[in-house]
């Protein structure tokens, strides 16, 4: 019978683990990305490059992270796409985001750091 009563309890714990692991990247992917991260990063980018920015697509990988497609950095006039930034992909690992409460996107004179307030 105590053999029985463990399983049973070790399965509901289980069970919770898994509802909240999923509840919570369910969270990241349809709020937190898109609605959260997505306008932070456009502003943090757009500060520190002083230049207007387009993200097209912002989703969440578990094993991925944040993965940022299509990404347009203008030239200063806002008119023309920056050159060399076609179809732009960038991956931000979460770890970086939590920890340190930054992260660092591009490369060379599109770099940026977006840090959360």
């Amino acid at each position: 019978m105590k053999k029985k009563n463990i399983l049973i309890i070790t399965a509901v714990i289980l069970s919770v683990l898994a509802i909240a692991v999923l509840s919570s990247a369910i969270y990241v992917q349809n709020i937190f990305v898109p609605k959260k991260l997505k306008p932070l990063l456009l502003e943090s980018i757009s500060g520190a490059t002083a230049r207007k920015v387009d993200i097209g697509d912002a989703s969440f990988s578990i094993f991925k992270g944040v993965v940022l497609k299509d990404i347009k950095i203008y030239e200063q006039d806002g008119q023309k796409e920056f050159p060399g930034n076609k179809g732009l992909e960038e991956r931000l690992g979460l770890t970086s985001l939590m920890v340190e409460g930054c992260v660092n996107l591009g490369y060379g004179r599109a770099a940026a750091r977006a840090c959360r307030p």
